[in-house]
């Protein structure tokens, strides 16, 4: 290749470097004004509502930015509840359908000020992020605390390694997926143990508290920390209730057939038959349907007894 040629190649790589920053910003511009030439309509084009909003609407509304399955969770529960919001995506399909189905659907990116500033930005109370990209994310989180330094920002996250960049760039909480299901396993298996579901709720706030502190420690997870005292409390006695469910076999059967007392420990308190109860029932109390049976023992064989019981009499 001679050197005019070179230097020509040359020229036009470093142009399309610098023109392509500029051509991405005007992006939804440029597309509206190709498919207003081509269809003779704008696919986006500014709704009333859109033009309120940037003027006098909204106040003190959520912004949700990502209309996936989360922002569409939310978008549910907001408008059940009456909470006043707005969803912005960068997705076409997700904007045409949100604006089908009636949702207050902005398309843009909310990594720009001014789309920012068209959802109200400064008059918002939180913004919830909710978008697939950790580098859109990030700068989203940056862009909205310049714009509005007393606005919340949550957001949603895939890992627990992003949440510290993301408080630091002014996020007010941050939810990484991979830990919620850690919380979400860590529950349902105390839940098997038949731990209390308020002591279930104790567990999950020391495991968020302090923001994911110990999950997001650079060494190793202190569990011990976390769990301290669990073993122990497993090893306690708790109350649980077995209902004696109509044709599930069990009904007709004495107490004598329980896969209680004796070598599991656990002790038949009472019999709640309708509007009575028969505290320390004999042996031969035959159960009747919709009976509420009261036990009491350790953790681990109320488990095996209950799930023995879920069972009909035979197969327990």
């Amino acid at each position: 290749i001679g050197t005019v040629q070179y230097q020509f190649l040359l020229a036009i790589a470093i142009l399309t470097m610098v023109a392509t920053p500029f051509v991405m910003d005007a992006g939804p511009a440029i597309a509206n004004r190709w498919e207003r030439w081509v269809t003779g309509s704008v696919p986006f084009p500014e709704t009333e509502e859109e033009r309120d909003l940037r003027t006098s609407g909204k106040e003190n509304h959520v912004i949700i930015a990502g209309f996936g399955m989360n922002g569409k969770n939310l978008a549910r529960v907001f408008r059940a509840t009456r909470v006043p919001y707005v969803v912005v995506d960068l997705n076409d399909v997700q904007v045409r359908e949100g604006r089908a189905a009636g949702e207050p659907m902005f398309y843009g990116d909310v990594n720009r000020p001014e789309i920012l500033d068209r959802l109200g930005i400064g008059r918002a109370r939180i913004l919830v992020l909710a978008i697939s990209d950790p580098m859109a994310t990030r700068r989203a989180v940056a862009v909205a605390r310049r714009s509005n330094p007393n606005l919340c920002i949550l957001v949603r996250t895939r890992y627990v390694a992003d949440v510290d960049d993301l408080i630091a760039l002014g996020a007010n909480a941050v939810i990484p997926e991979e830990f919620e299901t850690s919380v979400e396993i860590f529950s349902r298996v105390l839940a098997e143990y038949h731990v209390p579901d308020h002591v279930i709720g104790q567990q999950e706030e020391i495991l968020r508290s302090d923001t994911y502190r110990i999950l997001r420690e650079r060494g190793p997870v202190r569990s011990e920390e976390v769990l301290a005292g669990f073993e122990e409390f497993l090893r306690r006695k708790v109350i649980e209730i077995f209902y004696v469910a109509p044709a599930s076999g069990w009904e007709g059967k004495a107490v004598r057939d329980l896969p209680v007392e004796n070598e599991t420990g656990i002790i038949l308190l009472a019999i709640l038959r309708g509007d009575r109860a028969i505290t320390r029932p004999g042996q031969g109390e035959l159960l009747v349907g919709e009976d509420k049976l009261v036990l009491f023992g350790g953790h681990a064989p109320l488990a095996d007894a209950l799930s023995a019981m879920s069972r009909p009499p035979a197969q327990a």
